[in-house]
């Protein structure tokens, strides 16, 4: 026979709903961790290229030492932007449920 229990169907639906609900629970939380963390790494590399930046709009002009750690902590900064996009992945997509 291939019907289904009125008891299997109840389960079934039973256990989708608290498989979605426990996914939306863990992403929630991974998103706002990992925006948390992310926010803060790339936080620190602005507020360090920030002193430089704010030199630059008074017309001061930087010492050669200081152009080149403005132009490396861009490239750090946007290095850091471009790895953590990639690695962005709700646990829900790790866990590969139906």
């Amino acid at each position: 026979m291939g019907s289904i229990s009125m008891g299997d169907r109840f389960v079934t639906v039973l256990g989708e709903a608290l498989t979605t609900t426990v996914c939306m629970a863990l992403d929630k939380n991974y998103v706002r961790g990992f925006d948390e963390a992310s926010s803060a790494c790339v936080e620190v590399l602005a507020e360090a290229s920030d002193g430089l930046v704010a030199k630059m709009a008074s017309g001061v002009k930087l010492s050669p030492q200081e152009q080149a750690l403005y132009a490396r902590l861009s490239e750090v900064k946007a290095e850091m932007e471009k790895r953590l996009e990639a690695a962005y992945e709700p646990p829900s997509v790790k866990l590969n449920l139906p």
